[in-house]
């Protein structure tokens, strides 16, 4: 039995890896990965993931099993090294939103936005924009200037949230920030918020 499987498996890979040589590279994946069903239970297996179609994660096999974002917590791509979350985007969007920098209570994601109106064709570039923003684990959500995060953890963290909305050094994220800068910010609100601000 144990062999039966690891020979399916393999057979899955090999296919994957054949289809994943058309797919666009750093916007569609097709690997090994790990799904977090919760907190405590998770499964692995072959995953197809696109930019394209960011509120669905696929589980390939003998038979393909659809998880959208309400479904799951996350999710783990082994070869590229990618982490995702579940969670809103945008006006209330259900979307996966990739992890670029880790922290217990807030996590700066990263999401591929298309341009409106443009035709997604096969083999030609994906033309769109890179959002970068602060998701806060226990609010499900993400925000992408100081001011929102502000009102979001105004509750929990009143002096945080203090330093926000005076535009405090290198806490202020505003429409023009550059992306170095935002980075710098969001780490720094990660940082206050994991070291267990009032």
């Amino acid at each position: 039995m144990m062999k039966k499987s690891i020979f399916i498996l393999g057979i899955i890979l090999l296919s994957f890896s054949v289809y994943a040589q058309e797919l666009r590279k750093g916007y569609e994946f097709a690997e090994v990965g790990t799904i977090y069903l919760n907190d405590k239970d998770s499964v692995e297996g072959v995953l197809a993931f696109t930019y394209v179609k960011n509120n669905q994660v696929v589980m390939v096999g003998e038979k393909e099993t659809k998880y959208k974002p309400e479904d799951i917590k996350g999710f783990y791509l082994k070869t590229s090294n990618l982490h995702f979350v579940s969670g809103k985007f945008g006006l209330g969007y259900n979307a996966f939103l990739q992890v670029v920098v880790p922290g217990k209570k807030a996590r700066v994601i990263k999401t591929f936005v298309i341009t409106k109106g443009v035709k997604i064709e096969e083999g030609k570039d994906l033309e769109g924009t890179w959002s970068t923003s602060l998701y806060l684990v226990d609010k499900g959500v993400n925000f992408e200037n100081s001011k929102k995060i502000a009102e979001a953890i105004k509750a929990e963290c009143p002096e945080l949230a203090a330093k926000l909305v005076k535009k405090d050094s290198g806490y202020f994220v505003g429409l023009l920030t550059l992306e170095d800068e935002m980075l710098s910010a969001y780490a720094k609100i990660i940082q206050d918020l994991d070291a267990g601000c009032k």
